[in-house]
């Protein structure tokens, strides 16, 4: 058996050649580096001369002036004996030397007077320290000059100041003796970004502060911010960009000023050198690949053989050609191959066309059987139903992804069960399922089948033991002659979210309107917030009494939409639409803001409040700055917390337990009271329920109000009922319509009813004339 490691040993003398370019261009980096290095130290030792010269010249300018302040007649500052001093002694180098009193006032040898007082090293000066100014202009001579102060000391009292200029014109033609190759770059800069010096042709600016060219030209930017890195060393080099080239610079301290000189070169003038290397490296890599590809031209047309089979046949797959398999006779590792990738179409041929979960034909399948009918020549009329679990994600939240997964996987079966073998399912996305009919278009017979799909798959669920209710949506479409201008799945998904909008547990069959609807439904999200600037909401208010003896016992606030367009609308209408746009937040906050006014008015008028309800949603709830937001509303309002009751339910408290009881907790030290909403229809746990720090239980209404048919639910008021007595909560029963279910309750002392029963949802006008009676 010929080895594909024998093959590949041939293969790897190619790769050998390789690697010696490889090599050999890591060897030009390595000699390019060790040249830049060099360069590095050359500048910085270049610049460290060039200070130290720099630093002797200004020791050698600072000496005379030293010895003349010390002078007597100099210290006297009598003016006459100190201009002779100045005229017979002045040194040749000095340029508008000056005497300068406490005072500031300067006085040259030709009498002349300057005010200099607000001149930065005058002050300096006349504080006992010699200093350089940055690059002034001369009130002397109106041109830049550089003048340099030496107190003038008697004992421990400063009398004044000797001034004298330094020659610009030496300095700038020093630094730039001093610049690095034929297009070397020199500058003296201070401390604070003054160029002492620079270069002639760079002089395009009447500035004399780097910071400030930088501003003005981006060119100096990169430079600029070199100079501001360099201030924490005394010398060193790096490298920046000017004028889109590299530039190498080093620089050094001068001592005795706030100076450093820098030093640089363009990059790619300092490295010529290197050309001669690259050439010759050039031609060494070209003879190795002409080599290599010279001596295993024979083996690769051998070697490549197999590939180009196997590429020839991967390229069909790409197309989507899942039936493609490897006939390879060879028994090395490419016949292994072969196989294996035989044995891996198999496996994309599964994943393409099923589900892995469900083992369902999935979306894909789904698209492509619809444009194979959709494209026919005589085009064929089919119907599709879509199934979509509802509220999906609260399932994932409290049972888990394995639950979940039980659940797609038995409404799966349960669908299968339901239809005909001619017909097929499919795995649409996450939560949606989508049969296709084809034997039949009839709408009578298509809405019969949805309904009898609808009645197998809302069966409870029983997993783990535990007892889930799922709940559905179905969207139906027929594809017939009227349909043909419309795509399939949009509107099928239209359908289905028409029914979902409807109600749980319903099917829609799609029509024009429904597109229409849904458009409704769009603008009623878009005008909720214009709504509520435009104070289109309102509030209407239901009293809760007590059981006993029918006392008004708290107040539940209500929120009504009267739309400028489509009239009076309750909450089903927009509230779900408002948590799906995020509105939702801004009606939360809204009703609060509202029920504080009112309380408000209660407490200016001097009447007597009584505790008042709102409700919260889930996501208000779960926002960080719910309980910051709610305090700011009740200071602004300044109304008592007492008075004011949240209602939130269990699936807001479920999805984080800590994170709730802690929101909860700050609310009840506030004052504010926190009620149980729907109690009983969500994930109830008496694990959490004993900590959660609640003041009210509402039992849902749905329990209430089969209190006269069912004996679970005549069980499960009353045992809620006990349970708030043992917890020591306030149970409130809603949905009282009947006065057998008022008696019931009282007969198991519930301390609190609401519904039609005592009275509808009223305007505050009716509410405040309830209390008075």
């Amino acid at each position: 058996m010929k080895s594909i490691k024998t093959k590949a040993m041939i293969v790897a003398t190619c790769l050998i050649l390789i690697c010696m370019s490889a090599f050999g261009a890591n060897t030009y980096v390595h000699f390019r580096a060790i040249l830049i290095d060099e360069i590095n130290n050359a500048v910085v030792r270049i610049a460290d001369e060039s200070a130290e010269y720099l630093t002797n010249y200004i020791n050698q300018f600072l000496m005379p002036l030293n010895a003349i302040s010390e002078h007597e007649y100099i210290q006297s500052m009598d003016w006459e004996k100190q201009k002779d001093i100045l005229m017979y002694q002045i040194n040749p180098y000095y340029q508008s030397i000056a005497l300068v009193d406490t005072n500031g006032i300067a006085r040259y040898v030709d009498d002349s007077e300057l005010d200099l007082s607000d001149r930065t090293y005058i002050k300096n000066t006349l504080s006992g320290k010699t200093s350089f100014s940055e690059v002034i202009i001369s009130r002397k001579t109106n041109q830049p000059a550089i003048m340099v102060g030496v107190p003038i000391r008697q004992g421990e009292e400063i009398k004044g100041a000797l001034i004298a200029r330094l020659d610009v014109d030496f300095l700038a033609d020093f630094a730039l003796s001093r610049g690095y190759g034929k297009n070397g770059r020199a500058y003296i800069i201070s401390e604070e970004g003054t160029l002492i010096s620079r270069n002639n042709d760079e002089i395009l600016s009447d500035s004399y502060n780097l910071y400030e060219l930088a501003s003005e030209d981006q060119r100096y930017e990169a430079f600029a911010r070199y100079v501001k890195e360099s201030h924490e060393n005394s010398s060193g080099y790096g490298s920046y960009k000017y004028d889109g080239k590299q530039i190498l610079m080093g620089y050094a301290s001068i001592e005795e000023t706030n100076w450093k000189i820098y030093i640089g070169t363009y990059e790619k003038e300092a490295l010529n050198g290197l050309t001669g290397l690259r050439r010759t490296m050039y031609i060494g890599l070209l003879i190795s690949v002409l080599s290599s590809i010279l001596a295993c031209w024979i083996f690769i047309c051998k070697l490549v053989k197999p590939i180009l089979e196997m590429d020839h046949l991967f390229a069909k797959g790409a197309k989507g050609d899942l039936t493609i398999r490897i006939k390879s006779k060879s028994r090395d590792e490419l016949g292994r191959l072969g196989n294996s990738f035989n044995r891996l179409m198999d496996k994309i041929k599964t994943l393409t066309y099923f589900d892995p979960l469900t083992s369902l034909l999935n979306q894909y399948v789904l698209e492509k059987d619809l444009d194979i009918l959709i494209k026919k020549e005589e085009p064929q009329d089919f119907s599709l139903i879509m199934v979509e679990i509802d509220k999906f994600n609260f399932l994932n939240e409290t049972y888990g992804f394995t639950v979940s997964d039980i659940v797609l996987c038995e409404t799966a079966r349960r669908i299968l069960s339901c239809i005909d073998e001619e017909d097929r399912v499919y795995r649409y996305k996450g939560d949606e399922f989508v049969v296709l009919i084809r034997t039949c278009t009839e709408e009578n017979i298509i809405l019969q089948k949805a309904q009898e799909l609808l009645a197998s798959i809302k069966d409870c669920y029983i997993i783990d033991g535990k007892t889930i209710d799922i709940n559905f949506n179905i969207g139906v479409f027929r594809w017939y002659e009227d349909t043909h201008t419309v795509t399939p799945l949009k509107a099928l998904t239209q359908a289905k979210n028409y029914a979902k909008y409807m109600g749980t547990n319903q099917f829609q069959l799609y029509n024009k309107e429904i597109h229409e609807k849904l458009m409704t439904m769009n603008e009623l999200q878009a005008d909720i917030l214009t709504g509520l600037e435009k104070n289109e909401f309102f509030l209407v208010y239901q009293p809760l009494f007590y059981i006993q003896d029918e006392r008004i016992a708290e107040i539940e606030a209500l929120i009504r939409w009267k739309h400028p367009e489509k009239g009076l609308l309750y909450p089903d209408r927009f509230i779900e639409l408002a948590e799906q746009a995020g509105t939702i937040i801004n009606i939360d906050y809204w009703v609060l803001e509202t029920a504080c006014k009112q309380l408000k008015s209660w407490r200016d008028r001097n009447q007597k409040p009584v505790l008042l309800s709102i409700n919260i949603s889930a996501k208000s709830f779960e926002t960080k700055s719910f309980v910051p937001d709610i305090t700011s509303i009740i200071n602004q309002y300044e109304v008592n917390p007492e008075y004011l009751q949240l209602e939130i339910t269990e699936r807001m408290v479920i999805k984080n337990v800590e994170e709730s009881i802690q929101k909860l907790c700050q609310l009840r030290d506030m004052g504010i009271r926190v009620a149980i909403d729907d109690f009983g229809i969500g994930y109830s746990s008496l694990s959490y329920i004993v900590r959660l720090p609640i003041d009210s239980i509402k039992i849902d209404k749905s329990f209430v109000q089969n209190i006269t048919s069912s004996k679970e639910s005549k069980a499960i008021v009353t045992t809620i009922i006990n349970l708030c007595k043992i917890l020591r909560l306030n149970v409130i029963a809603e949905g009282i319509e009947s006065k057998f279910e008022l008696d019931y309750l009282k007969s198991n002392q519930c301390e609190i009813g609401q519904g039609y029963y005592f009275s509808k949802p009223v305007h505050i006008e009716e509410i405040e004339r309830l209390l008075m009676e």
